[in-house]
Order: C-alpha cells, then sequence, then structure tokens
C-alpha cells in the first residue's frame, strides 16, 4: 500500500482496478480504498485524492459504533460493568462486574439480558397504572430486533420488547412498554394514541428520542 499526507494525517491507500465506468473512493479508519478500471491506470492518484481531501478527512473521522458484545464491559440498565470470563454456570451480576461463562457466546449474552428485562418489566407494572387497560393475560416476551424497540400484538395480547433496552437507564424501557401497552387498546399511531401515551409518561417524545439516538452508536 501507498501512504498521503492529508491535513498532516498519514492515510494508506490502496488500488482496486475493476471494471468501473467512475472511480470510486472508500475510507475507513486512516485507509483509502481507490476503485477504478485500467483506463485511468496513468492517473495522477495522489492528486485525485489531494482533491477529495474533505471527503477523506470527514469520513475518517466518522464515529465508530460500539459494539454490542464487548468481552471488556457491558452495559446493564445504563450502568457500566466490568465483564469477568471464567467457570461460571451463567451470566450473573456481582458488584461491578458482569460474571460470564468461558464459552461466552451471543446468545448466552441474549439470554442473560433477555431474563433481566422481563424481570424489570414485572417490576414496572406494579407501579404503572393505566386504568383504561386490562394488564391480565398480556404475555411479554423479548428479542433483539434491529428495527424495531417493541411490538405488540392486540389480538393474542403479546408484547415483544427488544433486548437492548436492558443496556440503557430503565426510563427508556418503561417509555417504550407504555407505549406497547396502549398498543393493545388503540391500534394505530394517530392524535389520541400519543395523548394517552404522554397522559401516562409526560417525558415520551424525549425518551423515544433519546434512546433513539443511544441506539444508533451500536452495531446490531
Amino acid at each position: 500500500m501507498s501512504e498521503i499526507v492529508i491535513s498532516g494525517k498519514v492515510f494508506q491507500y490502496q488500488i482496486v482496478y475493476k471494471n468501473n465506468k467512475n472511480i470510486y473512493l472508500r475510507v475507513k479508519d486512516d485507509s483509502i480504498q481507490i476503485t477504478m478500471s485500467k483506463a485511468h491506470k496513468n492517473l495522477d492518484v495522489q492528486e485525485l485524492l489531494l482533491k477529495h481531501s474533505r471527503f477523506i478527512l470527514k469520513n475518517s473521522t466518522k464515529t465508530h459504533k460500539i459494539k454490542l458484545y464487548d468481552r471488556k464491559k457491558m452495559l446493564l440498565f445504563g450502568e457500566d460493568l466490568f465483564v469477568e470470563i471464567g467457570d461460571f454456570k451463567k451470566v450473573m451480576v456481582s458488584d461491578k462486574s458482569i460474571c460470564v461463562p468461558n464459552s461466552f457466546s451471543e446468545r448466552i449474552i441474549e439470554n442473560f439480558y433477555r431474563e433481566e428485562l422481563l424481570t424489570r418489566v414485572k417490576e414496572m407494572l406494579k407501579e404503572i397504572k393505566i386504568p383504561e387497560i386490562n394488564f391480565d393475560n398480556v404475555v411479554f416476551k423479548a428479542r433483539l430486533m434491529k428495527t424495531r424497540l417493541g411490538s405488540c400484538n392486540k389480538k393474542s395480547r403479546v408484547i415483544n420488547l427488544n433486548t437492548i433496552l436492558a443496556r440503557f437507564d430503565e426510563v427508556y424501557l418503561r417509555s417504550v412498554l407504555i407505549h406497547e401497552l396502549v398498543h393493545l387498546v388503540i391500534s394505530n399511531h394517530q392524535k389520541p394514541f400519543y395523548e394517552m401515551v404522554s397522559r401516562y409518561d409526560r417525558d415520551y417524545l424525549k425518551n423515544r428520542k433519546n434512546i433513539n439516538n443511544l441506539i444508533k452508536r451500536f452495531e446490531i
């Protein structure tokens, strides 16, 4: 790979020849990949890169997403906990750490978050009072979802919650929970729905905006 200095920052770049009509630049960390056809073989590549220096600098400094499964630390309802991997039978919380079995895997971690989230939901339901809604026979489930924080099947009375919510302050879980509970009586997202949600969660709109921004930081 060759090198170029742009605004005092050293970048390595590599040329990949393909049957492209146009020239494409891809920036990742401090590396640049230039994809072009052999017809551009005599092009002054360094001049090209300097011409697009603003694009390169902008994309090289983008915030990298946080890995969802970190072997060093884990989030649990907004608290940073150190990960201790060892001869444990299951994932457990101990003081300021989370004890994880040697067979560390996404499945094991997700099972832990699912159990923690559903336990917290049971506790929340004891203090959430919505007279218009009967909580009887409502089934709560949890799994990791890429595009939804939750879902509600009004007919079967099943509410699904995203396990990623167990990583952040429980105020966000409460907002999503109330949102899905209201769907038991109002299916759509029109004005009456949000009026009812806001009646029992005054900070709903703020919380939804904050949790959406938080999730964007993670690699799901």
